[in-house]
């Protein structure tokens, strides 16, 4: 069954209502990936119609492979097929991009291990997507960003792309590589 497409208004309203959340609870967020997850990752997750509560559509803490210590933070699910892994950091955590690249190499080392195509990762308050198969250095693999510190119709206009509804554009995206 079709995703439904999340609507550009509603999902802005949300986009602003996470905006709210992170200049309020900031402190907090950038303390905790758990905390960040909750509060910001999740809900702009359903927003794009990705049912957190739904395992059929994305897994939480997923483990890569029988008693593997090896987990990603969200598995995706597509046509019953894991499309992306997301890795999630604590709020802010994007701005210090040098001390993100370690994760990032890790979320394309287990894309490339599992044959999944796309590997995001997210502090809530930015979003990179990356096409973790396209042979390029790492800065080439980037498909898409989403910052939370944009205007939030923009911000919905752009997350668009990531919906359950519309992530196949995403995957043909990265199979044409």
């Amino acid at each position: 069954m079709s995703e439904p497409k999340p609507r550009l208004s509603e999902l802005a309203k949300v986009v602003e209502d996470l905006q709210g959340r992170m200049g309020e609870y900031g402190p907090n967020l950038y303390k905790s990936e758990e905390l960040t997850r909750y509060v910001l990752v999740d809900p702009f997750l359903k927003a794009l119609g990705w049912d957190t509560s739904n395992p059929e559509k994305v897994w939480v803490d997923y483990r890569l492979g029988k008693g593997k210590r090896r987990r990603v933070d969200y598995a995706l699910f597509h046509k019953e097929q894991v499309i992306a892994f997301v890795e999630a950091e604590h709020w802010g955590a994007c701005s210090q991009m040098g001390q993100l690249q370690n994760t990032l190499l890790q979320l394309i080392g287990y894309c490339n291990l599992t044959g999944v195509l796309l590997g995001i990762l997210t502090d809530g308050g930015c979003w990179l997507v990356y096409d973790v198969h396209k042979p390029a250095p790492v800065e080439g693999k980037e498909l898409l960003e989403i910052n939370f510190a944009w205007d939030a119709s923009k911000v919905a206009q752009k997350s668009l792309a990531l919906s359950a509804s519309s992530i196949e554009n995403l995957l043909k995206q990265a199979e044409s590589v």
